[in-house]
C-alpha cells in the first residue's frame, strides 16, 4: 500500500480511520485498544521486540489462547532477544524517515517467537501486534522485509475497516491457485486472503527494490523471480474473481497491476 497508493493516501486514510486530526500517538493506542486485541500498550515511540512471555501483560487474553501453538526459541534467537540484535537491524530503517514512521505509527509490538503450529498469521483483529517465527537461518534481510510484510497486512487491514474491500460473506470463499502451495498444505486459498498475499507480494517487491536492490535474496521471501512468479498467478486468479471485490479493492488491485508489470519486466531484462 506505501508503494501502489502512496504514503500520503496511506497516511490520510489511516488518520480519517483513526478519527486523528493532529499528530498524536495517543489516538493510535486508543484505536488498537478499541479494535485490537491489547490490554495496554508499550510505553514507546517503536514497537516492543520481545517474545512471546514478553509479550504477554499488553495482549493476555488473546495470547493465553494461542499458548499451544508458540514453543521456546532456540538458543540463538533468545540471543539475539536479550543482546538487542533485532532493535539494531530495526533502526536501520531510520534512514527511511517515511517507512519508519509508518511502522511505529502501526506495529506495536512484534513477537519473536517458535511455533509449534500456525495461528492465523496478522488478522484484522491483531492489528499492531506482529509475529515471527523466525529461524536460526533467517538473517536482517529476513527481518527487516518481515516488518515491512506485517505492515502491509495491517494496512490492509485498516483501509477495509474504511473502505470495505469485499462482503463479509464471500472473504471465505476459496479459490485454486495453480502451482502455489498455500499455509493449508494445498493450493486452495480463502480469496481475500489471496488479495493480501498478492499485495503484500507486490509491496515486498518495491520494498525490496528500494532497500535491498532486486537482485538480492531473502530466506523467507524467497528470489526476486520467485515473488514475480506467484504475484503472477495470484493476480490471475484475483481477475478472474474481480467482480466479488469492492470499488476500493479494485482500485488497489489496478494500481498494483502498474508496480508488477514493472517487475515483469526486470524477470525479462535481468
Amino acid at each position: 500500500m506505501y508503494y501502489i497508493i502512496g504514503y500520503e493516501n496511506v497516511l490520510e486514510f489511516i488518520n480519517k480511520t483513526i478519527g486523528l486530526r493532529g499528530t498524536s500517538f495517543n489516538c493510535y493506542n486508543e484505536f488498537f485498544i478499541k479494535y485490537s486485541v491489547f490490554d495496554k500498550m508499550p510505553d514507546s515511540d517503536i514497537p516492543l521486540i520481545t517474545s512471546y512471555e514478553g509479550a504477554l501483560p499488553y495482549c493476555y487474553d488473546h495470547l493465553l489462547t494461542l499458548k499451544d501453538k508458540y514453543t521456546n526459541n532456540s538458543a540463538k534467537i533468545n540471543s539475539m532477544i536479550v543482546n538487542n540484535v533485532f532493535y539494531e537491524w530495526f533502526y536501520t530503517l531510520s534512514k527511511y524517515d517515511k517507512i519508519y514512521e509508518l511502522i511505529n505509527r502501526i506495529i506495536k509490538i512484534v513477537i519473536i517467537n517458535k511455533l509449534s503450529s500456525y495461528t492465523n498469521g496478522t488478522t484484522q483483529k491483531t492489528i499492531g501486534l506482529a509475529s515471527m517465527d523466525f529461524k536460526d537461518e533467517f538473517d536482517c534481510q529476513d527481518f527487516i522485509e518481515l516488518v515491512f510484510h506485517q505492515l502491509t497486512h495491517m494496512v490492509l487491514f485498516i483501509d477495509d475497516i474504511a473502505n470495505i474491500h469485499m462482503n463479509e460473506d464471500t472473504k471465505g470463499i476459496h479459490v485454486e491457485v495453480d502451482g502455489v502451495k498455500s499455509v493449508f498444505g494445498n493450493n486452495m486459498f480463502p480469496i481475500y486472503l489471496l488479495f493480501h498475499s498478492y499485495i503484500v507480494g507486490v509491496e515486498i517487491l518495491s520494498f525490496r527494490a528500494q532497500l535491498f536492490g532486486l537482485n538480492s535474496s531473502a530466506k523467507y521471501h524467497g528470489s526476486t523471480d520467485r515473488i514475480v512468479r506467484l504475484c503472477k498467478k495470484m493476480s490471475s486468479v484475483i481477475e478472474e474473481n474481480i467482480n466479488i471485490f469492492s470499488g476500493r479493492s479494485r482500485e488497489i488491485f489496478k494500481e498494483s497491476l502498474h508496480l508488477l508489470n514493472v517487475f515483469e519486466h526486470y524477470e525479462e531484462i535481468k
